[in-house]
């Protein structure tokens, strides 16, 4: 697999791959089972991995995109923990999320 940046989260028990960098559909189900599948030293294993990407809405933020297009909670708010703190610093966010 291609290194991709991401970070893993876990806001609450559920950890969470947010992938930071854009990824083509086509390439999302072998990223995803790698980040799976992988086990990074000093990091525990993932248990769903999220892509960021450009909001549609321009009210929003960010668009947090599941493998499957599903919504995920977990996911999101790993995603809204991300983008309020550390690298991004967004204090307060409208975000897009699949499947909701």
């Amino acid at each position: 697999m291609r290194g991709i940046r991401y970070v893993t989260l876990n806001p609450t028990g559920n950890i969470t791959r947010l992938v930071l960098e854009p990824v083509s559909p086509d390439e999302r189900p072998g990223v995803t089972a790698a980040m799976m599948a992988e086990v990074i030293p000093g990091e525990p294993a993932c248990e769903q991995v999220g892509y960021l990407e450009e909001a549609d809405d321009p009210a929003c933020v960010a668009r947090l995109s599941m493998m499957g297009g599903e919504f995920c909670g977990n996911a999101a708010m790993a995603t809204a923990a991300f983008l309020r703190s550390g690298e991004a610093g967004i204090s307060r966010l409208l975000l897009e999320v699949s499947g909701a």
